[in-house]
């Protein structure tokens, strides 16, 4: 007797030849079904029968019975009963089956019967109502409602699956780890009773010649299709290996070259297969490693995979996918479910799994490659999609510090949009969880960085606001970025840590490189990248490090390179700071002289004089010293063998002590006179831009020091005059030297330099200048700007001209006009000048009203108010009006851009804000960017932001028939309109917020931050008073000191005067100040340079 099986599962039924290792447990008779059952009748087809084997059609008695149906018992036949395969009669024929072809019909007409075509898409409804059909049944079958078919029968229904192989990829020298693949086989065979199953299992060797492989490959592909035409092919297993050399570590990193090695010889087998699948039971490094993981993508695009299934565990254990690849092997090879609809069934069956890894499926589209990343969720356990932190991995406790949590929960809550003090509170937490013992369990797994991140999504579940749960959701989502990847570095961080230079003054004997820089500047987050792509637990793999950093550094973008290169050119031109000069000097300047002289004379016989000068800094004549090689035969060296070489020695001190004073010549070579020729004085003429600006001096470099001072002089007389309106008005050293901050725009000058009059600046200050210049040049930037001016030098041109009217008519006196200001005036007015010839004001032309200059020495506040009615733009300048008036160490470090400044002249942005959407759009994310906390930035900032609300709202309103003359053409063609508007709009939003939420910490932090204010400026009267003390000390010291040399003094000239009786005093008497040059036959000369004062028209 022979069986059939029908199933029913999830709306669908399919027929299925059962197991032989069954068939002994199936019932002898019909399972009962509900009331009033349909019967579906079978019954062989003439044109089916006639292929048949004999031995099949043969009935058991000699006399040939009456064909009677054979009937199966179902549920419902208005339910989808029946899965069509895609099949013909050739097909069905040409395999190893007992029936091709059966007929299909209903006992009960008046009953629909439906099925749906496989050949229309799965998540379609392609369903047909007939009475009779004929099916070629060559597909997969289940089992569920069973039924018998009758001794009697004609026939033997013998269903075949598709063939299937698996191909199992074993490495040479490396155990396996317990694979669960060839379980997935022995779970398949019974199955396939008449073949059309192989399981190959393929060593090959990553190291050896590949040609072995590939003729092995070769001659078992050519077996294999002599014997089946097959369907599906499942590879699986390459990289779960461990090596046999005594030490437990994995085989190796995939690479696209190596699947490419491994599975282009099995490519004409994978081309005729319909389904291909690739099972990859490895660690993580083939899916976290973002070079191997695109590798990965590229080849599973190029061999035409159907589906790959990849883990990213750091370690890995193959048995644990044992549930899912039996899975895959019951739903997708013999159900025929596609992949991507079955994998989430096929993972809850394997739930465990989702503890131990993440799972990948990688699925081919139309011209692309999906990737879908599967992972196990848990509110307690997991949430989202993270390990808690704070759990025990072992037992799963996640009340280790439930005290400490809930402790602060309620605070934490209650500090709605408050980062500060969840800050401090998520720092409490970690503190209190750090020193407690259950820390030190080594059971406990506490992350290096990630366990604030753990806090916040534990507290996520307490939050009430939507707003505020989304916030914190966004903070703990990027935690998760990668910030040691190398594209992570841009070049606003480069310039940012620029000045992070070493202080070693010893690491500046060689030049830097750019990759020197960029390892001392981001050591950090090159340390976590060295972290993620080697094992720094083991001491063999440290000669890796300096592979990664230089793969590392040569990954990052071109312009981040260059900006490197910029770093470097500076940190060999500057060195290290200026007092780190100066200690290395004190400690190491004799010895290395000593050791330098010693070389060359032993090595070339050479006698050397070295003459040597160093900065001592404001005030003070250049420090110099003599070094001369002791001498071997003479009594004395040469410095100091005659009184004629004495007075060299220190003419040369001098000279030198006074040519570092006035300047350094270029070359080194200058010739008697040529200082004095006017034809070669260098051209000290700066350009300005179309805004008034200074532009970059050229030739900078090869000037002496007094025409580089005479040129910064330039340069800051011009900014002065941009914002002063007045080309005449001189530029206030003294008061720019107390109060940099009133009248320098943010990142204008250098840190640590403080400007003053340019005739009083050294070398290496006004080489921090330049060198600053030239970084804002680069830039489009300029070079200085001014934000603030003495009031009595700004130039109002209307009260001027109404002050000229009520004068008298008396000529001035001539006043001549340097080329330079000249053309600034002309620059600056329009060109006209008064009729009368004896009036010799210059009229400049008048300010507009609506730009921000005009307010500039009026009351702003109604300026601002008068911009916009929009009630957001309202709040925020009320906001921003509460703010202290201070200084704002912040804005010294920022950018803004030209135009958002009370120096704006003009009544429009400029053209590139209408014509440019990103240059827009930039300028934007720089006002909504801007850090500021005190009121004078902020009303900069509510400007920049009002002036481009009031561009949007011009741009809607422009008709060019009603425009005037001072309307610009291109406001007709601006990209500015509803859309720039409202994202305007909403940063100010966000900004007048950010703005009350200041106020509140300020208000909240008040009594702490008066008491640290407190404390410091306790502390600073301390330093003071103690530092005052010690000066007169010192001064009282001193004063002693001389009293009794002078005492000594006229003692000896007393008892000289009279012993002597009436002769004259000694002429030779020194001065106690006075240094004299001391010999040391045996020690190389060291004559020090006399603290003498700088000549009086260098004071300083």
């Amino acid at each position: 007797m022979s069986t059939v099986t029908l199933v029913q599962s999830q709306n669908r039924t399919m027929l299925q030849h059962p197991p032989p290792s069954f068939l002994h447990s199936l019932p002898s008779r019909p399972v009962h079904t509900p009331e009033r059952p349909s019967r579906i009748t079978f019954s062989a087809c003439e044109h089916g029968t006639s292929s048949m084997p004999q031995e099949n059609l043969t009935p058991h008695s000699s006399k040939r019975k009456k064909r009677r149906p054979y009937t199966v018992d179902f549920l419902s036949a208005s339910q989808e009963c029946f899965i069509v395969p895609r099949c013909n009669t050739r097909t069905g024929v040409g395999r190893v089956s007992s029936l091709n072809c059966m007929r299909v019909t209903l006992i009960f007409p008046d009953t629909p019967f439906t099925f749906r075509d496989v050949t229309s898409p799965w998540n379609s409804r392609a369903h047909r109502t007939m009475a009779s059909i004929t099916l070629m049944v060559s597909r997969s079958l289940s089992l569920f409602y069973r039924s018998t078919l009758p001794s009697s029968s004609h026939c033997v229904l013998n269903f075949q699956q598709a063939p299937v192989i698996f191909i199992h990829l074993i490495l040479v020298d490396f155990d396996i780890s317990a694979s669960p693949f060839s379980l997935a086989h022995l779970f398949l065979q019974p199955y396939f009773t008449s073949g059309g199953i192989e399981y190959r299992e393929i060593a090959y060797n990553i190291v050896s010649d590949a040609s072995g492989y590939r003729k092995t490959i070769c001659q078992i592909i050519k077996d294999l299709k002599n014997s089946f035409a097959w369907e599906r092919v499942v590879v699986g297993d390459p990289f779960a290996r461990y090596s046999l050399d005594g030490e437990k570590h994995y085989a190796g990193a995939p690479t696209e070259d190596f699947l490419e090695g491994i599975l282009s010889p099995w490519q004409s087998l994978l081309d005729h297969a319909d389904e291909t699948y690739l099972w990859l039971l490895c660690c993580s490094a083939i899916v976290n490693n973002s070079d191997s993981f695109a590798g990965l993508q590229r080849a599973v695009v190029h061999h035409k995979l159907s589906a790959t299934v990849a883990f990213n565990a750091a370690r890995f254990q193959p048995s644990f996918a044992s549930h899912l690849l039996l899975a895959f092997t019951e739903q997708v090879l013999v159900e025929c479910c596609p992949i991507g609809l079955a994998f989430g069934d096929m993972l809850a069956q394997a739930y465990k799994l989702g503890r131990h890894t993440d799972v990948f499926l990688l699925t081919p589209l139309v011209g692309s490659l999906k990737v879908s990343k599967f992972v196990w969720a848990d509110v307690k356990f997991r949430p989202w999609g993270g390990f808690l932190p704070i759990q025990c991995p072992s037992c799963g406790w996640t009340d280790c510090w439930s005290n400490v949590l809930n402790e602060h929960k309620d605070s934490f809550v209650a500090a709605k949009g408050n980062s500060v003090i969840r800050a401090r509170i998520l720092k409490t937490i970690k503190d209190a969880i750090g020193s407690s013992e259950a820390a030190k369990d080594p059971c406990v797994m506490l992350p290096e960085k990630n366990l604030r991140k753990a806090v916040r999504a534990y507290y996520l579940d307490f939050l009430e606001d939507d707003e505020d749960r989304k916030a914190e959701e966004e903070i703990i989502e990027g935690g998760t970025k990668d910030t040691s990847a190398p594209d992570a570095v841009t070049v606003e961080m480069v310039r940012q840590r620029e000045d992070d230079k070493p202080e070693d003054a010893g690491k500046y004997k060689t030049e830097f490189s750019g990759f020197d820089v960029v390892q001392k500047l981001f050591k950090d987050e090159f340390a976590e990248y060295d972290k993620q792509h080697r094992d720094t637990s083991n001491p063999k793999s440290m000669g890796q490090r300096t592979r990664l950093a230089r793969m590392w550094h040569q990954a990052m973008s071109p312009e981040v390179k260059k900006e490197l290169e910029r770093v470097t050119g500076k940190w060999n031109q500057e060195g290290p700071p200026a007092d780190t000069k100066d200690r290395y000097r004190t400690h190491n300047q004799k010895k290395m002289m000593e050791d330098f002289m010693d070389m060359v004379r032993r090595t070339m016989r050479l006698h050397v004089v070295i003459l040597t000068a160093y900065d001592r800094g404001e005030g003070k004549a250049p420090g110099t010293t003599v070094w001369e090689t002791s001498p071997q035969k003479a009594k004395k060296p040469f410095t100091q063998a005659t009184k004629d070489n004495r007075k060299w020695a220190e003419h040369a001190q001098d000279r030198l002590a006074n040519w570092l004073l006035e300047g350094e010549y270029a070359d080194g070579e200058v010739s008697d006179g040529e200082d004095d020729n006017e034809n070669n004085l260098p051209d000290l003429t700066v350009e300005v831009d179309d805004d008034g600006y200074p532009c970059l001096p050229t030739g900078f470099v090869s000037l002496k020091l007094k025409h580089r001072q005479q040129l910064v002089q330039t340069v800051f007389q011009k900014a002065y005059a941009v914002i002063t309106n007045n080309p005449r008005a001189l530029v206030p050293w003294g008061e720019m030297s107390t109060d940099s901050n009133h009248y320098f725009n943010s990142g204008c000058i250098p840190e640590n330099v403080v400007i003053r009059d340019p005739s009083h600046l050294q070398k290496d200050t006004i080489t921090a200048i330049y060198s600053h210049w030239k970084d804002h040049a680069s830039h489009d930037m300029p070079i200085v700007r001014f934000v603030g001016y003495r009031q009595a030098d700004f130039y109002d041109a209307r009260t001027k001209k109404g002050a000229a009217k009520g004068k008298s008519r008396t000529k001035p006196a001539y006043v001549e006009v340097s080329s330079d200001e000249e053309g600034l005036l002309n620059k600056v007015t329009d060109g006209k000048s008064s009729s009368d010839e004896d009036d010799v004001e210059v009229e400049t032309p008048t300010i507009p009203e609506s730009s921000p200059k005009y307010y500039l020495a009026r009351d702003m506040v109604p300026y601002l108010k008068s911009l916009s009615t929009v009630p957001s733009y309202h709040c925020l300048l009320t906001a921003v009006q509460k703010l202290p008036q201070r200084t704002d160490s912040k804005s010294r470090k920022q950018h803004l851009p030209v135009w958002a400044s009370w120096t704006w002249s003009q009544a429009y942005l400029p053209q590139d804000i209408h014509e440019d959407m990103k240059t827009t759009s930039v300028a934007l994310e720089h006002l909504s960017n801007y850090q500021f906390d005190s009121r004078g930035w902020g009303m900069v900032v509510a400007l920049g932001l009002r002036l481009l609300l009031r561009q949007c709202r011009r741009a809607q309103e422009y008709e060019a028939n009603k425009a005037g003359d001072d309307v610009p053409n291109y406001l007709g063609n601006s990209i500015l309109g509803i859309q720039m508007g409202n994202q305007t709009e909403e940063k100010v939003v966000e900004i007048g917020a950010e703005v009350e939420a200041m106020l509140k910490d300020e208000s909240l932090g008040l009594s702490i931050v008066r008491k640290d204010i407190e404390k410091r400026c306790s502390e600073k009267k301390r330093k003071l008073k103690e530092k005052r003390r010690v000066e007169e000390e010192k001064r009282v010291e001193e004063e002693e000191r001389l009293a009794k040399e002078a005492s000594k003094v006229d003692k000896r000239v007393r008892k000289s005067n009279a012993k002597g009786k009436g002769k004259r005093p000694a002429a030779d008497v020194e001065e106690p100040s006075k240094k004299k040059m001391k010999a040391s036959p045996s020690d190389p000369s060291c004559c020090s340079a006399r603290d003498k004062a700088p000549p009086k028209k260098y004071n300083v």
